[in-house]
């Protein structure tokens, strides 16, 4: 099974930006809301929120953001990922993030750009 970020965040960047294109989803059964289990696919039953891998966010995220470009480090001393837009060393506005998964870090990165309307909704 692929790497996705965690339930609340992916939940919170689908009311965010109305991202449903991916192969994976958590799905919410009505009679069990506190179980949700992740799934290949939409079945016809339950609630579905798309559940965001590494590849799905990298692609959607801009690599570049007024001049300032897209860095993802892991940090092995800690176990942890770190992604923000640099202008050379730099972070170029307060959007860095780290988590204990990159597709966290990437998951949280992507709802502060939508929260600071960086990233919006196109028709």
């Amino acid at each position: 099974m692929k790497s996705i970020a965690k339930f609340e965040l992916c939940r919170e960047l689908y009311e965010l930006s109305g991202w449903v294109w991916t192969d994976f989803y958590y799905k919410i059964l009505e009679d069990k809301p506190q179980d949700v289990d992740v799934v290949l696919g939409r079945s016809k039953d339950g609630l579905h929120i798309p559940a965001y891998d590494a590849g799905f966010l990298i692609q959607w995220l801009p690599q570049k953001v007024d001049g300032a470009r897209l860095v993802i480090a892991g940090m092995p001393m800690s176990g942890y990922w770190g992604c923000a837009y640099l202008y050379g060393l730099n972070i170029s506005f307060d959007a860095s993030q780290i988590a204990d998964t990159l597709e966290n870090a990437l998951c949280s990165l992507a709802i502060v750009l939508w929260k600071f309307g960086i990233l919006t909704k196109r028709l």
